[in-house]
């Protein structure tokens, strides 16, 4: 009866290796956890939560992705700081929330030594549309990616 259940569990485990469906082209790899990139390049904001890092492809280069957020009754001030320190578009309602979309594109950046950053913010969806009414949203979304090879 052991050898039968035995048999049973290696075939199951064959099986479902040879069924698993293949990783889709567009989906995101994740490798190794990465530190708090803001505190590295001595940019942090003390309104600033850090949620986490993780290594990514952002095709076609692997990439360090931080992740932060704030409060909206602080957003602006974090906006402000990096439309001043990291050339940041000011952050525009579209459709359904708010982010940095400017005429030169969405990201602001910063060089550290040959690195290179892009900072981005954003809300998640909500109905306020202006900015008078940021601190009734929740949270806003910063993200910071540093590239870790050139294209």
């Amino acid at each position: 009866m052991r050898a039968i259940i035995a048999a049973l569990v290696v075939t199951s485990a064959f099986c479902i290796s040879f069924t698993a469906p293949a990783k889709a082209d567009n989906e995101v790899v994740r490798g190794e956890p990465c530190g708090d990139l803001l505190a590295d390049l001595k940019q942090e904001s003390p309104h600033l939560d850090f949620l986490g890092c993780q290594e990514e492809m952002r095709e076609p280069v692997r990439a360090q992705v931080a992740r932060y957020r704030v409060a909206g009754s602080q957003a602006q001030a974090v906006e402000r700081h990096f439309m001043k320190t990291a050339n940041m578009p000011a952050l525009v309602f579209l459709c359904c929330g708010w982010d940095s979309v400017g005429p030169k594109g969405r990201d602001g950046w910063l060089q550290a030594g040959v690195e290179h950053f892009t900072i981005s913010m954003h809300s998640d969806e909500t109905l306020f549309n202006r900015r008078a009414d940021w601190s009734r949203i929740p949270w806003f979304n910063v993200t910071v990616i540093r590239y870790l090879e050139m294209p």
